[in-house]
């Protein structure tokens, strides 16, 4: 793992149980916690687990990832901004017009493990107030 880069809680979001198997092996550097739905996601925030980064399908049913974020961004802010969302390109104008507006970032699927693995970084790299390091007292996991 590079300098500067801690092992991370990561929570995968996705309907599709390949996509969260291949996440959790390019991510295995990392704790992968693997749902298949936004609504366990948002169940799982709502009981108090604790996670670094999300990364998140765009189009999923029941509850898209547009609205995971949205329902997750009046609960915490801070981990709604830690959002990564993922999509193989089936969106509709609406999400299109949503993902433009938001700062998150968006990996377009499929995508490279070095693809992945830089996105991760970056948005890990630096943050010393990430919540699981809060909780452990920065001494790392």
């Amino acid at each position: 793992m590079p300098i500067g880069v801690r092992r991370a809680r990561i929570l995968a979001v996705d309907d599709q149980a390949p996509v969260l198997r291949v996440l959790e092996r390019m991510l295995q550097a990392h704790d992968v916690v693997c749902v298949e739905s936004a609504r366990e996601a948002l169940e799982r925030i709502e009981r108090g687990e604790l996670f670094d980064l999300i990364l998140s399908d765009v189009m999923m049913p029941g509850m898209s990832g547009l609205d995971f974020y949205e329902a997750l961004l009046g609960r915490d802010p801070d981990l709604a901004r830690r959002i990564v969302f993922l999509s193989g390109g089936a969106v509709t104008e609406s999400a299109e017009a949503f993902l433009r507006s938001v700062p998150n970032a968006l990996l377009a699927k499929p995508f490279t493990l070095a693809t992945l693995l830089q996105k991760v970084e970056e948005c890990l790299a630096g943050d010393n107030e990430l919540p699981m390091f809060r909780r452990l007292g920065a001494r790392g996991i």
